[in-house]
């Protein structure tokens, strides 16, 4: 009996993947992997428990994200089905491949109306500080007039200001509170009250500049800011 080529596949991907209900193995992600299952294989990445992930599974999503953004199709909405799937796992893999390949992914999105709806997207399902790379990309189009009073960006800018202040995400979180500065005074205050004392957070660290230069903290504001 003759097998086609897509039955062997389903059969042996079938075979080798347990059922859902059980956690995967490395040894399944391995197989996911040689049929380049890289969406499922993605989705139970964090079936592998953080002290077992060795250098093996740290190159199985390494690979699975690559896998993601090469095998993109439809232009603008290929890159963006993508850019999403990888914003889902972008801190699985914190400072690695997700979130350069994520980066590398938005940059190249040449649609800024495409761009700002994916932003609109990833601060509703996922998180909210992912939302100003895809933001950032319709503000240097010059098409975010109009959408510096929405919710969405004001959260998703504050989200963003508490990170490493060399993040790629937090320098574009910076670029979008100073062209919106008038409409996210209030919120960047208020987020600054929130941490009380916490003058070693990265919010402080990357907050009290901006509002400093523009005149905009109480008394006792800006002096916690100078310390």
């Amino acid at each position: 009996m003759r097998w086609s080529r897509c039955a062997v596949v389903a059969i042996t991907l079938f075979a080798a993947v347990p059922a859902s209900a059980a956690p995967y193995k490395i040894e399944d992600l391995q197989a996911l992997a040689g049929h380049h299952q890289w969406q499922e294989l993605l989705a139970h990445a964090d079936d592998i428990p953080t002290d077992k992930r060795g250098p093996a599974w740290h190159d199985l999503v390494d690979r699975a994200a690559a896998g993601l953004v090469d095998g993109a199709t439809g232009g603008e909405l290929g890159q963006l089905d993508v850019a999403l799937s990888l914003a889902q796992y972008s801190y699985t893999v914190p400072d690695g491949a997700f979130a350069r390949k994520l980066h590398a992914l938005i940059a190249h999105l040449s649609s800024p109306a495409t761009a700002w709806s994916a932003g609109e997207v990833a601060a509703k399902r996922h998180d909210g500080s992912i939302a100003v790379d895809f933001y950032a990309v319709a503000l240097a189009a010059g098409k975010l007039a109009g959408h510096c009073g929405d919710a969405t960006v004001g959260d998703s800018v504050v989200r963003a200001l508490s990170g490493d202040p060399k993040d790629a995400s937090t320098a574009n979180a910076h670029k979008l509170a100073v062209v919106c500065y008038e409409q996210l005074a209030t919120a960047l205050r208020q987020e600054l009250w929130a941490w009380g004392s916490g003058l070693d957070s990265n919010y402080f660290a990357n907050a009290c500049g901006l509002l400093k230069s523009h005149h905009n903290l109480s008394g006792l504001q800006a002096r916690e800011c100078t310390k």
